[in-house]
């Protein structure tokens, strides 16, 4: 295996026993040109994101046990109940004892190939101060097998580290973001 690889969302050389990846968009906001992204978003940073169009999303870690005892994370979106965003925001900017251990749901607004993860419904836990919260369960049987059986590490690497741009998402829309069952 080389020594460094090119990360295919941003460019950067990367040692490669990096393990941890962000997506830097939901899938759907991805695939908006930069004009149409600036329109549709009225916030985001690398934590949380508000569209107009869409709804609210925070970065969680969707942590990937392997096959040689290492765990892989890639911050992924999650789309969160319109009810659900204001809490969670004002959970996460209290900190301390209002984040740690804060658990909310929603559903997986990226694609983790070759998994069939898109909008799996999974529940989240903020398990340090100001962290970001883990994946920690998922109604979905593949994000769920993803949580609990390591995976090969030369297919996981394979499908994670590679030069050229990811393949276009070719999929229907999914419903609104704020149209999500508010989690309990």
């Amino acid at each position: 295996m080389p020594d460094t690889h090119t990360c295919s969302c941003c460019g950067k050389t990367l040692p490669a026993d990096n393990l941890a990846w962000n997506f830097a968009w939901p899938d759907e906001i991805a695939d908006l040109s930069k004009a149409e992204r600036k329109r549709t978003l009225t916030f985001s940073s690398d934590a949380f994101l508000v569209s107009q169009n869409h709804g609210a999303a925070i970065r969680v870690i969707l942590p990937i046990g392997l096959a040689d005892g290492r765990t892989s994370t890639l911050g992924v979106w999650l789309g969160l109940a319109r009810e659900d965003a204001q809490r969670v925001n004002d959970a996460a900017r209290k900190g301390g004892d209002d984040w740690i251990g804060f658990t909310f749901g929603g559903n997986l607004l990226n694609e983790v190939r070759p998994w069939d993860t898109f909008f799996a419904e999974v529940t989240v836990t903020a398990l340090e101060n100001w962290g970001v919260p883990r994946v920690t369960a998922s109604t979905s049987p593949v994000v769920q097998r993803l949580l609990t059986e390591p995976q090969p590490v030369e297919e996981y690497l394979r499908e994670r580290i590679h030069d050229s741009a990811p393949e276009p998402r070719l999929r229907e829309p999914k419903r609104p973001w704020w149209k999500l069952r508010r989690s309990e």
